[in-house]
């Protein structure tokens, strides 16, 4: 099991922080990720907040750039304007669906036991992103080992591939997070060159 944090100073009293966990058990499953990556970001900003650091709302969006998905993070936006809001709304609906597909091919295939859709649902909470991760909650709130290759046998392939929802474009994403008064720029540089983007 691991957990990197990633911390890079903006300016002498903003902090950019990443926490990127990676807590795996014996057969693959996230291990209360989640909780952990609450509890250790609520220490870094409280400790930051007694250094007088204010923390820096933020996101990562995936947008698509002639083609390619580039993998955008938004910063210090509000996160109630309208425009964001409904592209947010959109994103979760569709991945939801997508989700929801993916799982109930599982049953449909004696992959997936004991779980439903509807304990998914149930247990990640109203309104919660629904993926794979929701999964692997399920399966751990009930107390049931997630099948082994639950990612590569139930949500990769040529039929999920047929039914995940398209990304928006970069530019749809960077005008809802520009028009809620945040900042964006590319997640991680070394994975898309400048040249692929055109």
């Amino acid at each position: 099991q691991f957990a990197a944090l990633i911390i890079e100073r903006i300016d002498a009293k903003r902090l950019l922080f990443r926490l990127h966990f990676a807590l795996i058990d014996a057969v693959g499953r996230h291990a209360h990720g989640a909780q952990i990556a609450e509890i250790e970001g609520m220490t870094l900003l409280a400790a930051a907040a007694e250094e007088g650091i204010e923390a820096v709302r933020g996101t990562e969006f995936y947008g698509t750039v002639a083609g390619v998905n580039a993998h955008l993070t938004a910063l210090d936006f509000d996160p109630d304007e309208p425009d964001l809001r409904e592209l947010i709304r959109r994103r979760c609906e569709l991945y939801g669906e997508y989700t929801r597909k993916c799982v109930e091919r599982g049953i449909r295939l004696g992959i997936i036991q004991g779980i439903t859709w509807e304990d998914v649902v149930q247990i990640a909470g109203e309104g919660a992103w629904l993926c794979i991760d929701s999964v692997y909650r399920a399966y751990s709130v009930k107390h049931i080992p997630a099948p082994e290759n639950l990612r590569q046998d139930v949500f990769k392939g040529p039929e999920p591939r047929s039914f995940r929802p398209a990304h928006p474009t970069a530019e749809e994403v960077i005008r809802a997070v520009r028009k809620a008064g945040g900042i964006i720029a590319l997640a991680h540089p070394s994975e898309l060159g400048l040249a692929e983007l055109g």
